[in-house]
């Protein structure tokens, strides 16, 4: 995922799609499709990891930078 922005509303997007993607990979649910393209489900967790951290630090950023 690629994320192009700078605002900071843009953490609730990413926290949700993080949230949903977790609950589908906790189920299996399109894994199968990946590991076709040997992308199993240990990278595909790194990929919403990843989503995560940035979310984390879009809100770390927010509470810590001062807008003039």
């Amino acid at each position: 995922m690629t994320v192009v922005a700078n605002r900071s509303n843009v953490v609730g997007c990413l926290s949700t799609a993080a949230d949903r993607a977790r609950e589908m990979l906790a189920a299996n649910a399109y894994v199968h499709w990946y590991e076709r393209y040997d992308c199993g489900g240990a990278a595909l967790m790194d990929a919403v990891e990843c989503c995560t951290d940035l979310a984390d630090s879009y809100r770390y950023m927010h509470r810590h930078v001062q807008v003039e």
